[in-house]
């Protein structure tokens, strides 16, 4: 999808965004309750800088400067490629979407507040918080 100035939710620095090592893509929270992500990959090979969310419509820019990125996994001790795990995008989003069934969707702790706040005025129960371990 062709990012638009119309569903560029915002611009966030790189350092403000939590990196997964593991799927080696970066994610930011999106006010939807999923998360923006996008991959290290196309960050390093300058395809994108437009993170998306896979539930809704909104994206962000990632500004970041790609002498910043982490190393490659895969890049040997001279930075030369080796042996490693190729998979295609399909298996890629499989896995993160199996990460975030597991561990839940990340909500900022003001949402959770201010959730929670409105759920005890309505006479709801509170939100289950659950730890990502």
């Amino acid at each position: 999808m062709a990012a638009t100035a119309d569903n560029i939710y915002d611009e966030i620095e790189i350092e403000d965004m939590t990196y997964d090592a593991t799927l080696q893509i970066y994610h930011y929270p999106c006010p939807c309750g999923d998360r923006f992500e996008i991959s290290l990959d196309d960050l390093r090979e300058g395809e994108t800088d437009i993170g998306v969310c896979p539930s809704c419509s909104l994206q962000i820019r990632v500004i970041y400067e790609i002498e910043d990125l982490p190393r490659s996994k895969e890049a040997g001790p001279e930075g030369q490629k080796g042996a490693g795990t190729v998979m295609s995008e399909q298996q890629i989003e499989q896995l993160a979407e199996e990460k975030r069934r597991a561990g839940g969707f990340p909500f900022v702790e003001a949402e959770v507040l201010a959730l929670d706040a409105e759920a005890e005025r309505d006479g709801a129960r509170k939100l289950k918080v659950m730890d990502g371990r």
